[in-house]
């Protein structure tokens, strides 16, 4: 529900990440300090120490390191003796600020409902006169842990827009968004987007300072808008090291494109719970956040953020109580009247 419901609004287009790689350290277990390093040789090449929150400066002075760091140098590769590989310490973008913007996006189409999707604006279709609108927006970027464990990105957008000519029809803050590690570097030995891309959602609330001025999302159930999007093909704009340490001398930034296509769907405040089988006693269906609602003809709203949540293959003694498998179907309330929105299954919990 909410991202699978209807109206949906359909972008593509290119953003801009300009994530600072200094601490990135992925030459770290490849290469090492040669011997000419002294008491440093055979160190290898990570720059950051995530336990001490410090730069790894192998002796160096602040300065003699920033310096070293931004210019390529000779590296040991490990596991092959004799042989050495030139590398920039701080790799594509020392001077990078996590920046993140949209480079150019637009709506392609708009879906009203199964089967009714439109790419072309329809004076009969209101929701079609997003099509061709802008979307822009500004923010930063930062890994969880640069070293891994998670292996997450996080995004904040401080201000997004979607306009059409002079209408605004989004205009507003979005929740926090995280998505897997996001990879510069594609693996051509993995599958799928090796590592290379990520799908990222955030949450638009309607609140005072927020526009959502979009055909069908008046509707009272609908809270906000959820935006997921995906991102793909990133291509750094500056690469080998002698054009890199220009760039550096300058102190200039390297920032990368990458591919985005994604959605803005509402975000519905609650749905119904309706036991399938009408049973007598008392039940009590739960999920994780502990939220219950009481079943019968209608369990009562549960919003749809709360996943229903105890697992079908949850172990035995998940529950003190004896739990039993029920059936729930999901309805969405439309101004009293009650629409399927979809099948899934609960325990429930006899009191």
């Amino acid at each position: 529900m909410s991202l699978f419901d209807y109206p949906r609004i359909n972008i593509k287009g290119t953003i801009q990440l300009s994530p600072g790689t200094a601490n990135n350290d992925d030459y770290a277990g490849e290469v090492s300090l040669p011997q000419s390093w002294g008491p440093f040789a055979g160190e290898t090449l990570a720059l950051i120490d995530s336990k001490k929150v410090e730069a790894r400066t192998y002796g160096m002075s602040d300065e003699a390191f920033i310096a070293w760091a931004q210019k390529a140098q000779w590296f040991d590769v490990k596991g092959a003796p004799g042989q050495q590989q030139q590398i920039i310490p701080a790799e594509w973008n020392y001077y990078g600020a996590m920046e993140s913007k949209v480079v150019e996006a637009k709506v392609i189409g708009v879906q009203t409902g199964p089967q009714e999707i439109y790419s072309e604006p329809d004076a009969d279709i209101q929701l079609t006169s997003l099509i061709g609108a802008s979307l822009s927006y500004s923010g930063h970027i930062t890994d969880v842990n640069s070293e891994g464990s998670p292996l997450a990105t996080q995004f904040f957008i401080d201000s997004l827009t979607l306009t059409n000519g002079g209408q605004t029809f989004l205009s507003g803050t979005a929740s926090k968004g995280a998505c897997q590690w996001l990879n510069f570097y594609r693996n051509v030995s993995l599958t799928a987007d090796g590592g290379a891309g990520g799908y990222v959602y955030h949450v638009i609330k309607k609140q005072p300072g927020t526009t959502i001025d979009i055909p069908g999302f008046d509707d009272f159930q609908i809270v906000g808008v959820v935006f997921r999007y995906y991102l793909y093909r990133p291509i750094v704009g500056t690469r080998g090291n002698a054009a890199i340490e220009e760039l550096y001398k300058k102190g200039e930034t390297n920032p990368a494109t990458l591919e985005i296509v994604g959605t803005f769907a509402p975000l519905l405040g609650a749905v119904w719970l309706r036991h399938s089988v009408l049973e007598p006693g008392d039940h009590r269906a739960r999920n994780r956040s502990g939220v219950s609602a009481r079943s019968g003809a209608f369990c009562g709203f549960v919003p749809p953020d709360h996943p229903l949540a105890v697992p079908l293959n949850s172990p035995a003694g998940a529950w003190k109580r004896r739990v039993d498998l029920h059936e729930f179907q999901a309805r969405r309330a439309d101004r009293g009247r009650y629409q399927p929105a979809g099948e899934f299954s609960v325990h429930v919990q006899h009191q």
